[in-house]
């Protein structure tokens, strides 16, 4: 049984699906701002076209590859880092 709210606009009874459709934005956006407690217009509002951008980005394999080249490069400037560059160099040299 799909969980009915009240339409921000209408006040009738529907599901995320219908307002999703009525509104043009994804379901899981809606389900989502109403489990954070966005209700009425809050509910609706369109997704701004920065976070939208955001997200597309964010997303990409280049994106997602920069991302893990640079959490990497920040684990080895670490001090942990450090000692487990000496560390394995010093395991490979007695090998």
């Amino acid at each position: 049984m799909a969980i009915q709210i009240e339409h921000p606009i209408t006040g009738r009874l529907v599901d995320f699906f219908e307002l999703a459709e009525e509104t043009g934005l994804h379901e899981n956006t809606l389900r989502k701002r109403y489990q954070k407690g966005r209700r009425g217009a809050a509910l609706i509002e369109p997704v701004s076209e920065k976070t939208h951008r955001q997200r597309i980005e964010s997303s990409q394999p280049a994106a997602v590859r920069r991302r893990m080249l640079q959490q990497r490069a920040d684990y080895l400037a670490s001090p942990a880092g450090v000692l487990a560059t000496h560390l394995f160099r010093d395991y490979r040299s007695a090998r």
